[in-house]
């Protein structure tokens, strides 16, 4: 009758316990695979490529979300701290941070809805291209999905 030694790989039998961890390892690493992250859905990729992201309930409260400025990512906050448009400018104005791309959070439940009012997306965009970005995405608040994220209301490269 075979002993169970017979059915194995002959470099299994060996006595160096290097050469058998080694065999080991290179056989988990078989069985692993390749595994891929599937793509997040594009709002969360667009907030991860994006130098800021910005909550935009109106012109009278304005929030950061990406750089966290006020300390918000390391507690629990019940109100973010919220800027003016003209805080928010002064306060820009003092970072040093690339202006290339900002994702605009648009609070569509807050009343006036800030997408319909004062020129609405249009005059938001105008605002932040002032400030110096030269791409500008807008992302609908009121209609988190937890599989899709925010909808994409527009995603604009400007010139």
């Amino acid at each position: 009758m075979n002993s169970p030694d017979r059915l194995l790989p002959h470099f299994t039998r060996t006595k160096s316990p290097r050469l058998q961890l080694a065999f080991v390892l290179a056989i988990a690493v078989w069985l692993a695979g390749c595994a891929s992250v599937s793509n997040p859905n594009p709002s969360i990729r667009q907030q991860a490529e994006a130098d800021y992201v910005v909550n935009f309930q109106s012109w009278n409260a304005i929030s950061f979300i990406k750089p966290d400025l006020t300390g918000a990512a390391s507690g629990v906050t019940v109100h973010p701290k919220t800027f003016t448009a003209d805080a928010f400018v002064m306060l820009m104005n003092n970072l040093k941070r690339p202006r290339n791309f900002v994702v605009v959070i648009v609070d569509r439940s807050y009343n006036p809805d800030p997408v319909e009012t004062k020129g609405g997306m249009d005059t938001i965009e105008k605002f932040f291209q002032q400030l110096g970005f030269q791409r500008i995405a807008f992302q609908d608040g009121s209609a988190w999905d937890s599989e899709k994220g925010y909808p994409i209301l527009r995603d604009r490269r400007l010139d």
